[in-house]
């Protein structure tokens, strides 16, 4: 079972009480159950729990998020169902945009907001916008080898995601592989190792060893997959040359 912190320090934060003011600004605040403690300049200020915090990088945080079990109400939430709701036209992008952009002066941004929007389709947007990015790069490499990668194998601790592994299959158009040892920087090194020692012969034996765990097919039709990478391409030119 997880260990839920019960008490977490943000520096730099700024506090908004329940009317809209900011009493307190660039302030250590403690966060503590449902209490707020702000540490300012004439020292510790208690501010209800209604109101909010805002850290250094912008993001609103309130007390509930320390223990989502008993204060779902608060932002945060351990449904498993508010992710899997579809995103309703909200898309995010990342700061900074690599490949196949290569421009360090894009920001992030998130766009199709409406009045309906919860937390559930800003969630769902942002897996969405790690297979998007990876269909950007995907069709790079292809483009750059002049060949066809007809199967996408995957590792890392995103790919324990079933939703984002099978919207990865539908936005690719292509099989998605999911393989039985999912950290395979970790796997690597310790091949690498194995290799040195002699414990394996060659590359060959090495091969072998990887195991299918799961296979994702695409179900979404071209209209529709097409439509939402389009989407995609237009939120990103949103997100570009911010920097003069």
């Amino acid at each position: 079972m997880l260990n839920l912190v019960t008490t977490i320090v943000i520096l730099g934060a700024t506090l908004i009480d329940g009317s809209g003011r900011a009493p307190l600004r660039n302030s250590a605040v403690v966060l503590k159950g449902d209490s707020i403690v702000a540490v300012g300049r004439r020292g510790q200020i208690r501010i209800p729990a209604g109101a909010q915090v805002i850290d250094g990088r912008g993001m609103i945080v309130s007390p509930g998020f320390i223990d989502a079990h008993n204060h779902s109400d608060r932002g945060f939430t351990t449904d498993p169902t508010a992710a899997s709701q579809v995103s309703q036209g909200i898309t995010t992008v990342v700061i900074g945009q690599d490949a196949p952009y290569w421009q360090s002066s894009a920001r992030g941004v998130i766009v199709g907001l409406t009045r309906y929007a919860n937390k559930g389709h800003l969630a769902r947007a942002a897996l969405e916008a790690t297979a998007y990015q990876t269909r950007e790069v995907l069709e790079a490499m292809e483009l750059d080898m002049k060949i066809q990668i007809d199967v996408l194998r995957t590792d890392g601790g995103m790919v324990v995601d079933d939703l984002l592994m099978q919207f990865q299959a539908d936005i690719l158009g292509r099989d998605v592989i999911r393989p039985q040892v999912k950290e395979t920087t970790a796997l690597g090194a310790a091949y690498a190792a194995a290799l040195a020692v002699g414990f394996y012969k060659d590359q060959t034996e090495l091969k072998e060893q990887w195991r299918i765990d799961r296979t994702w097919k695409p179900f979404m039709d071209a209209q529709t997959r097409e439509t939402l990478f389009a989407q995609w391409k237009k939120a990103v030119s949103r997100s570009l040359n911010w920097i003069d």
